[in-house]
């Protein structure tokens, strides 16, 4: 079965469960990952190691890099659950500020450059971007 159909059968599956019982879910299956993935889990804690130093115990490694993977996990929920929130579902979930410095830019047809934190789903800021034209 390709990747395709995985991602379809789970997007169908993650919209009819609550939320809170999507990320629960979620959780369990990034902790089975974490464990099931050396290789990439070894990664994860090279890349804590840089952002704390060579000092970092193995412990704390391994909770902030668990930890990524679990957050990692409640993104691909969200991305999973984005077809059906529908327009009033992402506007409701995006905060934003200053939208008419983008609406302005794109009118005189500069284009425009978004910068936002690496954080939560970015592809839910496309979304609201997409439902203001």
């Amino acid at each position: 079965m390709s990747l395709y159909f995985v991602a379809r059968i789970a997007s169908f599956i993650w919209q009819r469960l609550p939320p809170r019982v999507g990320y629960a879910i979620a959780r369990v299956l990034a902790d089975i990952a974490y464990l099931a993935w050396p290789r990439g889990c070894t990664c994860l804690r090279d890349n804590m190691r840089h952002v704390l130093g060579d000092d970092a115990s193995r412990k704390e490694l391994d909770r902030l890099a668990r930890g990524s993977l679990r957050n990692y996990f409640k993104y691909l929920v969200d991305f999973l659950r984005l077809p059906a929130l529908g327009q009033e579902g992402i506007e409701r979930r995006v905060v934003s500020q200053n939208w008419d410095n983008l609406d302005g830019a794109l009118r005189e047809g500069k284009g425009a450059i978004i910068v936002t934190l690496h954080q939560g789903n970015w592809d839910l800021l496309g979304a609201a971007i997409a439902l203001r034209n």
